[in-house]
């Protein structure tokens, strides 16, 4: 051993064997070390915060939902770290759904999303539902009110389903399209005994906007969680029916459709996902946290008061539970609504401009014969207008969101390099290099030190 660590002074092949030695074995020590460390670090999940996206704004149903489990997991100190609610409304859970899509699969990004991860899909919303993430848990079922306001006429839900075949399209439903909402009135409208019946859906987004609606005259039923129906209903509605097989406990004069003999039932659970591919022994851990604070007595409680059924469902039942849903929403024909462009069209729409008048200037000053003053000017503002093209290319892609921030993020510094060097002399080796630490530093200043989410 002496003489790993003190090898001869003279040159030779027996010098070069013990070093060769002494590097292999500080590599083997510092191997070791590093496999005890990530072991270690495995076996003390979670180290760090656990995000828990909820794709909708705060304040509403899954955003009061998951607070309280998160309240629960806080007070009972069933994990080392705590659980950070970050909320990410838009696009009927879509905006949220993404960023967890893209998020690294190590346990530390969650996400509470109901059945909008499988309507969000077959309306053509997004192109995934849950075959994009990996489920860890289903907590907590609501059934759904159908609604209608006190001055509309509409008295019972057998007058709403014969004025619908009578006068199809002169119902207006409001919904979020895309989301269970609207899902719930399409299941409900094939149920109705003419085959043209059918609602007129108007989209008017979550539960309290839905209310503005009917109150407003804007809309003549839509659907409601019974907790959101008790909130609203001294604003003046009326319930027709609740979307399950018995009533609730908490407005025991609705009638079921089961008892009214109609077979609409709509329920919407609270699932779990995690990013695909996720190791098991930390979904296992996740699923744990959460199914202990199902079980924690003030989460009971409060659930019962939102009429929220404490139901969890893992494993085999987990993925029934998904198949049967998806089967059933992907069997409906689906009307898909008319897409208002947003940002990412209108970004084409200024490039197109743009481009056409580029040509156009180009045609003019061709036949001109310009000074040699001009065609160098000319030449500059070509190169910045291609950057200014790639730009915004970069943007709309940003905006689609079908390619991950690091990788969009390098391919657009690596062509900006190459437009703004010199033909002849461009460094490719040092553009790729300065593309790829760039595009990585980037997202490790915004994620791990700033903690913003990226695309």
């Amino acid at each position: 051993m002496s003489l790993l660590w003190n090898p001869p002074k003279s040159p030779g092949r027996f010098w070069f064997g013990g070093q060769a030695l002494r590097v292999s074995f500080l590599l083997g020590m510092q191997w070791f070390i590093a496999v005890v460390v990530a072991h270690a670090a495995a076996e003390s999940f979670p180290g760090r915060p656990v995000k828990v996206v909820v794709p909708f704004a705060a304040g509403g149903g899954s955003d009061t939902f998951v607070r309280i489990l998160v309240k629960a997991i806080h007070e009972a100190d069933l994990s080392p770290e705590p659980f950070t609610v970050i909320n990410v409304p838009g696009a009927g859970g879509t905006i949220g759904s993404r960023r967890v899509r893209h998020a690294p699969a190590d346990g530390y990004t969650l996400m509470n999303l109901h059945d909008g991860i499988i309507t969000a899909k077959y309306s053509g919303t997004v192109p995934y539902g849950p075959e994009a993430f990996d489920p860890i848990l289903g907590t907590g079922r609501v059934s759904l009110v159908i609604t209608v306001s006190e001055e509309s006429g509409i008295n019972d839900l057998a007058a709403l389903l014969e004025q619908m075949s009578a006068q199809p399209e002169s119902i207006r439903f409001a919904a979020n399209l895309g989301a269970p909402s609207h899902f719930a009135g399409l299941l409900l409208e094939s149920h109705t005994a003419a085959k043209d019946g059918r609602f007129r859906f108007v989209t008017y987004g979550g539960g309290a906007k839905r209310f503005g609606a009917l109150m407003g005259g804007h809309a003549d039923v839509t659907v409601f969680s019974v907790a959101e129906f008790l909130a609203f209903r001294d604003g003046g509605l009326r319930a027709l029916a609740i979307a399950s097989r018995e009533r609730s406990v908490r407005i025991p004069e609705v009638p079921s459709t089961e008892e009214l003999g109609v077979p609409f039932r709509f329920d919407n659970t609270q699932f779990w996902w995690v990013p695909r591919g996720t190791a098991p022994e930390r979904k296992r851990t996740l699923a744990n946290i959460l199914r202990s604070a199902m079980e924690h007595s003030e989460v009971k409680e409060r659930l019962a008061a939102m009429q929220v059924e404490p139901v969890i469902l893992e494993g085999v039942e987990l993925e029934e539970a998904l198949r049967e849903k998806e089967e059933a929403i992907a069997a409906l024909a689906i009307r898909r609504p008319l897409k208002i462009p947003g940002l990412e069209w209108g970004l084409l729409v200024v490039f197109a401009f743009l481009v056409v008048w580029q040509g156009m200037h180009s045609l003019r000053t061709k036949g001109s014969g310009p000074p040699r003053e001009m065609i160098e000017s000319s030449l500059d503002w070509g190169r910045a207008f291609g950057a200014s093209t790639l730009f915004l290319i970069y943007l709309v892609l940003l905006g689609f969101e079908q390619v991950s921030f690091q990788w969009l993020t390098g391919g657009f510094l690596f062509g900006l390099g190459l437009l703004l060097t010199e033909k002849g002399h461009r460094p490719v080796v040092g553009l790729v290099a300065f593309a790829i630490l760039m595009s990585l530093g980037v997202s490790w200043v915004f994620g791990t030190v700033l903690k913003i989410d990226l695309p």
